[in-house]
């Protein structure tokens, strides 16, 4: 009851039938809950619920009866076992607690996945869901699974297909190491000094270079890059050269129609001393030696003890340069002095 604790025993000299509705002020009076009180009607030897509204502004509470005798406004005894501040009772107590022993149990609980209705709403673990995970690295993915009967199960979550590992610090083959066993091989140095190597993939960058180039030498005329300066048989590996000095006696009109050239004479051999294909196939040095002068051509040091052939394709007479006799002579080196020309041969050309 409020307080002070008020009691109303009202009555009419007016006629009614049916019910009508009966309205108190309560102003003046205290309540613990304003909001839970209701209007009672003593009624058939009981205290009987009458309660259309309460104006919590205006302090009017009013009743639906059909009858008057006593009235009274009472507070409902409220019961919360649990201290969880819901009671059993509901109703003018607020929201009824369905378990007031536990809790963790109440109308304003949240529902969890346990086959309980924690909220006090009716139903159980009601559109529960939560997300899930699945795969790693590459392949890692996202889903989410629902609660049925107290049990998570349902899960959406489907992982990516693995591929092959590269180095990007990425687990791309989804086993749960990132660039494992990875490595590629590699070069360093140029020339002689050339090498290889290997390096490996940490965090998804290569490095750990093992290739150590090799150790530059003093160039020498082989072909090879032996001082490693990306140059083979560069400046300090040039070939000096001679100047060879062809004299052939003779009249020079008898050269009418004729060119004539200083080869080696192996590979007029290898010709079977054919001289067509002699001029066609072999290394010509000084072509168009004059007849009855003096014809100069540079020659490599290399080829000084290579022994020369004067070879000519005459038209139309050979024999008169073929009775000439050639002289070698190599300017102002000494490393010639055995050299040896073979005289003039020559070949008529077909009539």
């Amino acid at each position: 009851m409020g307080e002070p604790p008020v009691f109303y025993e009202i009555t009419t000299t007016s006629l009614y039938s049916g019910q009508i509705e009966v309205c108190i002020n309560y102003s003046g009076m205290s309540f613990a809950n304003a909001s839970a009180i209701g209007l009672f009607h003593y009624e058939n030897g009981a205290w009987a619920d009458v309660t259309s509204s309460v104006d919590l502004v205006n302090n009017i509470i009013c009743g639906i009866t059909s009858s008057l005798s006593p009235f009274a406004m009472l507070e409902p005894a409220c019961t919360d076992n649990d201290g969880d501040g819901y009671a059993a009772e509901g109703g003018n107590c607020g929201l009824a607690d369905c378990d007031d022993n536990n809790p963790a149990i109440n109308p304003g609980a949240t529902e969890v996945c346990d086959a309980i209705d924690n909220d006090c709403d009716g139903s159980v673990d009601e559109n529960l869901i939560q997300p899930t995970t699945c795969g790693v690295g590459a392949c890692a993915s996202t889903g989410y699974e629902t609660c049925t009967a107290g049990s998570w199960g349902d899960d959406t979550c489907t992982p990516g297909t693995p591929s092959a590992e590269v180095c990007d610090g990425i687990d791309n083959n989804c086993n749960g190491v990132v660039d494992e066993n990875l490595t590629r091989p590699t070069t360093c140095g140029v020339g002689a000094c050339a090498s290889t190597g290997t390096e490996t993939c940490p965090a998804g960058v290569w490095g750990g270079n093992t290739c150590t180039p090799g150790t530059p030498t003093a160039e020498v005329c082989n072909g090879i890059d032996d001082n490693c300066n990306g140059v083979i048989d560069d400046a300090s590996c040039i070939a000096p050269t001679a100047t060879l000095r062809v004299k052939l006696g003779g009249n020079p009109e008898t050269r009418d129609g004729f060119t004539i050239y200083a080869v080696k004479e192996t590979c007029y051999q290898a010709q079977g001393k054919d001289i067509a294909a002699t001029i066609n196939n072999c290394e010509k040095f000084g072509q168009g030696i004059t007849i009855g002068g003096e014809t100069t051509f540079p020659v490599a040091l290399p080829e000084l003890p290579t022994k020369f052939r004067i070879v000519g394709f005459k038209c139309p007479n050979i024999r008169a340069l073929a009775e000439q006799t050639p002289t070698l002579n190599v300017g102002g080196s000494a490393a010639v002095s055995a050299h040896q020309v073979k005289g003039v041969t020559g070949v008529a050309c077909p009539r």
